[in-house]
């Protein structure tokens, strides 16, 4: 999901829910980066299949992007957010030249601190980097949430490609344009808000996942995460740490499955910040695939119908992220709107 950064605390309404304050800060910050990703210029062609350097922690993906100029950016990837957003430090660190945020729903939603600058160029054979981008005090989900490396990179850099994302290997990949899927691999259609001329001003997938016999529409949201308490963490017992991948579904959904399925396990006060709980569900179903199980955070009906829905081609009912992907391979293309789930690992 899109970060919540330190500068979001003048865009949180006093009082009041935990939870809600920080939807509405979520909501307006995927508004704004939404926004000005819109009409960004889409990844280059590349000529053969290109391993990106990256890592997978706790079914996070972070990318360790070479520069031109030398060093690298060390950039957790996310399908679910919008737009380039980088800390202070590393934009000082790469020497980059930082300039005033003209717009003001921007600044409102960025902070007053925050600027814009010229991304670096990338070396080899990887595509460039969205055509703006930010920079902010600090490149963390929520204030009291650890710093993401040095920032966060969304859906635009997809945009264009065929991409793999090897979890069980951990590996991601750029594939070449004539990428076919292979034997045995299952076939889903993907959704995508679409412009009249064309052109896709979020490039955020819809998927069809199946919960509890139902289908429900998901934001496929590689970089969807939580930040448990040390309850929570100390809950589920199973050495990951705190801060790792999630799905989660509205506060609606969540509710009643928790009531249908008093069994399942359930932890009352899951999340750093907001509070929030979540339910451990034996099983989803992508593209014919069962994977499990799923641990959902909840979060608001109107983080989803409200917000995350006007940015989507259809209304979503919640986020799929990597701790659902955990044991399956994902190959993502982004022209066709087509997504390929399979349990082998790369060669």
């Amino acid at each position: 999901m899109r970060p919540q950064l330190d500068t979001r605390a003048e865009l949180l309404p006093a009082g009041g829910d935990t939870g809600a304050r920080v939807d509405r800060a979520e909501a307006v910050m995927r508004w704004a980066a939404a926004a000005l990703a819109a009409g960004l210029i889409a990844a280059a062609p590349v000529p053969g299949a290109t391993d990106v350097p990256a890592r997978f922690v706790a079914d996070r993906v972070y990318v360790d992007l070479p520069l031109k100029s030398g060093g690298t950016l060390d950039l957790y990837t996310d399908s679910g957010g919008g737009s380039l957003i980088l800390s202070r430090r590393a934009a000082t660190r790469v020497g980059l030249a930082l300039h005033p945020i003209d717009n003001p729903q921007v600044r409102a939603a960025l902070g007053k601190d925050a600027r814009s600058a010229s991304p670096p160029a990338l070396a080899g054979a990887l595509p460039p980097l969205p055509a703006r981008l930010f920079v902010v005090a600090r490149a963390a989900q929520m204030p009291t949430w650890p710093e993401q490396g040095d920032g966060f990179l969304g859906a635009k850099w997809f945009e264009g490609g065929i991409w793999t994302w090897d979890y069980p290997a951990h590996h991601l990949r750029r594939e070449d344009a004539a990428w076919v899927a292979g034997r045995g691999l299952h076939e889903t259609a993907l959704g995508f808000l679409t412009s009249a001329d064309g052109s896709r001003p979020t490039n955020f997938a819809r998927i069809e996942v199946g919960i509890d016999g139902q289908t429900v529409p998901m934001l496929l949201d590689t970089g969807a995460e939580t930040f448990l308490t040390p309850a929570a963490l100390a809950r589920l017992g199973d050495g990951g740490p705190a801060l790792r991948a999630t799905s989660m579904i509205e506060a609606s959904l969540f509710d009643r499955l928790h009531a249908r399925h008093p069994d399942w396990a359930y932890v009352p006060v899951a999340q750093v910040a907001t509070g929030s709980p979540m339910l451990l569900v034996p099983s989803v179903e992508i593209a014919g695939l069962r994977s499990g199980p799923v641990w959902m955070t909840r979060r608001s009906d109107a983080a989803y119908r409200q917000f995350m829905s006007s940015m989507m081609d259809r209304p979503v009912a919640g986020s799929l992220g990597g701790n659902a992907l955990h044991e399956l391979t994902m190959t993502v293309d982004f022209v066709r709107a087509r997504a390929y789930f399979g349990r082998a690992t790369s060669p």
